[in-house]
């Protein structure tokens, strides 16, 4: 059982691994990873069909993506759910905001993967990203 707290907890550091290719990309691509937050409160019925249509999404990019979903004040099996999912780092936070949840998440990425070549994203907990969601973005950076 998830432990409430105030500010960001780190549950999962050892998941904090990529689900997309190696860092190969074309040349025209100058970032090397994806960092993808997820803000999450109580979505344990959406949860898996936007980490199923991430994982397709992280697929088509030609760099590594890490996914990061953060328990923001999560009462329900939400934390069962990312941990099921494996392969997605999980930051539980109590904040009640979805603004500071993304942002905890941002920082513990980028404290995780460092700020050079690395391309942030972020979705909510009941969206279904296309499958070129990332690559689209990578293409107009």
């Amino acid at each position: 059982m998830l432990a409430a707290a105030r500010g960001p907890v780190l549950i999962r550091a050892d998941t904090l691994s990529g689900v997309g290719r190696s860092a190969v990309g074309s040349g025209s691509c100058r970032f090397e990873r994806v960092g993808v937050v997820v803000p999450a409160h109580d979505e344990q019925s959406l949860l898996p069909a936007c980490l199923g249509a991430l994982r397709v999404a992280a697929a088509q990019t030609p760099v590594e993506v890490h996914l990061m979903v953060v328990l923001d004040a999560c009462t329900d099996r939400s934390a069962e759910v990312v941990e099921a999912a494996g392969s997605v780092a999980a930051l539980a936070v109590w904040e009640r905001n979805v603004g500071a949840a993304r942002r905890a998440g941002f920082s513990r990425l980028l404290h995780e993967l460092g700020p050079d070549g690395t391309w942030l994203a972020s979705t909510d907990a009941d969206t279904r990203v296309p499958p070129t969601w990332l690559t689209d973005q990578l293409s107009q950076a």
